[in-house]
């Protein structure tokens, strides 16, 4: 049974975020068990509708509202002390401010991403509270740790030099100010503060997007969604089957399935006219896959080189794959990277974690060998990583099926089918959740939809939110915050 974790409403401040303009660096929260008893009423409303309920019920203390609207709880007490998962930066204290301020809100059943310090974390169970993670993650702040993760069904502390939470939910009491006078509460993208780059900025699912370049038909074009303000240039040299991440402020851009792209790497910061020369690779990628971690870039394995991994840039060094892959999928899993499926004389369905030092272990088997597909890592309601692929191509032609690992499990279960089959897609995780574009569909056309999964234990199943401006196949996608993306 899940050991709830007593927790404070009161929001915590950082002694090392000093340079932030609001002294309070917000924590989080996930697991919360909203108590029968303690239900008012439930609606369907959005957070800030929801926040002037409470105020009208006289019986209103405090509520909890989901950002899309899907449920709005009016509760009588403090929901916030009965939570199961906690986050929040090293040094953390009271706020002067007290509940009566934006910082009493939080937001929960959030999903954390950052540069995560794995080798310096507790094995499950060592410490058995977040306020015993929090003196474990202070003894490692010369290795860069700023922030922590408790999570008390499993024990874990996951500590992170940068954090970002993005939150289905928010709450808070009503003493607090109307919900519309504060910015984004919960919902803080956080980071060290020995960082040196620009203010940190907010992270909501509406403002998360993709990149998307290159492919088939039109090598070149770059798009942005949702479209912003600004876009990355066109790719000075047409790519196809390359790879985009995002490394520190850069978004880089490397391989490709032709002599002119294949150990090339270039990037693009907002703000600058032109892609710039990023790195030469040791080896020849094409439609390979790609990780960013603390600053450094993984590519692994593809058509040219499917045998080796290699960290790029000055010093960067290469090893050898436990299963030689090309036209595979990577997820990020925080503190590794899960290559997934690809061919190698024929299709795999291998599930492999690395790091930048080289091979970690294997996962359970894909159900369904597969190449040509898209995956990503998403987060459970209690922050645990939850793996999902969708369509490719396998012996029998297109696919169209979807399979789920979840954490703990010991094989891959069917999730909801793709609309329709897919491969050459692409896709990436925005706002917390899988969106695939494009691909190739089993009348050999290109396809142009954006299509988003939701998948928990309420609801699962594919919504179109989107169409590129162009139809492509073979193209590369990269999650962004378009904040910052846009150098905001």
């Amino acid at each position: 049974m899940l050991t709830l974790v007593l927790l404070h409403l009161v929001a915590r401040c950082s002694a090392q975020a000093q340079a932030q303009a609001d002294p309070c660096a917000e924590t989080t929260r996930g697991s919360c068990v909203l108590q029968e008893d303690a239900i008012i009423n439930t609606y369907q409303a959005e957070p800030t509708k929801c926040d002037q309920l409470c105020r009208i019920v006289d019986r209103c203390e405090f509520w909890r509202a989901r950002w899309d609207g899907a449920e709005c709880s009016l509760l009588a007490g403090d929901y916030h002390q009965g939570c199961g998962s906690f986050a929040g930066p090293i040094g953390w204290r009271e706020c002067s401010e007290g509940p009566e301020s934006c910082s009493a809100y939080t937001g929960d059943t959030c999903i954390y991403t950052g540069d995560r310090l794995a080798e310096d974390e507790p094995s499950p169970g060592d410490v058995s509270s977040p306020e015993e993670c929090e003196l474990w993650a202070a003894l490692w702040t010369d290795q860069g740790a700023a922030y922590f993760h408790y999570l008390s069904d499993t024990g874990e502390c996951r500590l992170y030099s940068t954090l970002a939470s993005t939150c289905e939910a928010v709450g808070g009491p009503r003493a607090a100010p109307a919900l519309g006078d504060c910015s984004h509460p919960g919902t803080t993208t956080e980071t060290s503060s020995t960082s040196t780059t620009a203010p940190a900025t907010t992270t909501t699912a509406a403002n998360q997007g993709l990149v998307i370049s290159g492919g088939w038909p039109d090598s070149r074009t770059v798009e942005v969604f949702p479209a912003t303000s600004c876009s990355p240039p066109p790719l000075p040299t047409g790519r196809r089957g390359h790879t985009m991440t995002i490394v520190g402020a850069s978004l880089v851009t490397c391989g490709g399935d032709s002599s002119s792209t294949s150990t090339s790497c270039i990037s693009w910061v907002g703000g600058e006219e032109e892609w710039q020369q990023y790195a030469t690779l040791r080896e020849e990628r094409g439609y390979h896959t790609a990780w960013s971690h603390q600053g450094q870039l993984l590519l692994l394995g593809g058509q040219d080189s499917p045998g080796t991994g290699e960290v790029v840039g000055g010093g960067g060094s290469t090893f050898p794959m436990e299963h030689p892959a090309g036209y595979s999928c990577a997820a990020d899993m925080g503190g590794a990277v899960a290559v997934i499926g690809g061919i190698y004389s024929s299709s795999l369905s291998n599930v492999d974690r690395y790091d930048m030092s080289g091979y970690l272990g294997s996962l359970p088997h894909l159900r369904t060998a597969r190449y040509y597909h898209a995956c990503g890592a998403v987060a459970d309601s209690t922050g645990h990583t939850v793996l999902i692929v969708a369509g490719g191509w396998d012996s029998s032609g297109y696919l169209s099926s979807v399979e789920v690992l979840e954490h703990g499990a010991t094989s891959w279960v069917a999730g909801p089918e793709l609309p329709r089959a897919l491969y050459r897609l692409s896709g990436g995780v925005a706002g917390g959740r899988l969106q695939v574009t494009g691909g190739r569909d089993s009348s050999n056309n290109e396809r142009s939809e954006i299509y988003e999964l939701v998948y928990s234990k309420a609801e699962k199943g594919w919504t179109q939110v989107g169409t590129m401006e162009e139809a492509r196949a073979r193209h590369a996608v990269a999650a962004v915050n378009l904040p910052a993306l846009c150098g905001a």
